[in-house]
């Protein structure tokens, strides 16, 4: 809601992607550029290391949006839910041993 007024100047009428295996990058380098709509550049793995952090593997996928609601809560920042798209990952840390 807070840019749907953007929405007519920013969606795309025509969106072209490269097939699996081709790019359309000039610099001879394999891959594609930051923001490709492919699954594979909007998938990314997180690593966090440190006190409190729960050893183990979190295979449920989360959105990147997630990770400063997930931090600000890890830290003991307040923010409004209602400022931020993200939710706090639970499970990862344990706030109980601070």
């Amino acid at each position: 809601p807070p840019v749907e007024a953007l929405a007519s100047a920013r969606d795309p009428d025509l969106l072209v992607t490269a097939s699996r295996g081709w790019t359309f990058r000039t610099d001879g380098e394999a891959g594609t550029d930051h923001g490709a709509p492919l699954r594979e550049a909007m998938r990314i793995t997180l690593f966090l290391a440190g006190p409190n952090i729960r050893r183990g593997l979190l295979e449920t996928p989360h959105r990147i949006i997630d990770l400063m609601p997930t931090m600000l809560q890890m830290v003991d920042v307040a923010c409004p839910a209602e400022s931020l798209d993200g939710r706090p990952i639970e499970g990862i840390y344990d706030a109980n041993n601070q």
